[in-house]
């Protein structure tokens, strides 16, 4: 009985061959790397920019402010705020009504499609 019970472990066969987990390893690995690449490394490193004085051009003339770059767009910029506002309509328009519109349209454009393909049956077998 030991035996057969240790033969039957030792038999167990994997679930991945192991073309298969390079394969999966390519199809996760390579975006998760490119996304990671051009996304959020830059996104981290707006954030990181965005609390120094730069000119763009070189990076030796980085300097530390601090929040003194937020001090100013809050507090003496009349422009940010009109921004933000309009930022705010178009993330409400695309967030709520663009991204709806993109799903119930071609659903109800479907329906119509199928009610006129019946109705011409309907004709061509009369």
């Amino acid at each position: 009985m030991t035996l057969t019970a240790a033969k039957s472990k030792s038999r167990r066969r994997r679930a991945f061959t192991r073309g298969d987990r390079f394969t999966l390893s390519m199809f996760v690995g390579v975006p998760a790397f490119l996304h990671i690449l051009w996304v959020w490394i830059p996104a981290l490193l707006t954030i990181a920019l965005s609390f120094t004085y730069w000119n763009g051009v070189q990076l030796s003339n980085i300097r530390w402010a601090g929040l003194a770059n937020y001090d100013t767009i809050f507090t003496a910029s009349p422009q940010f705020w009109s921004a933000m506002r309009n930022n705010t309509y178009w993330l409400l328009w695309f967030s709520l009504i663009a991204t709806h519109l993109e799903y119930c349209l071609p659903i109800k454009w479907i329906e119509e499609l199928e009610a006129i393909r019946s109705m011409n049956r309907f004709i061509t077998s009369q």
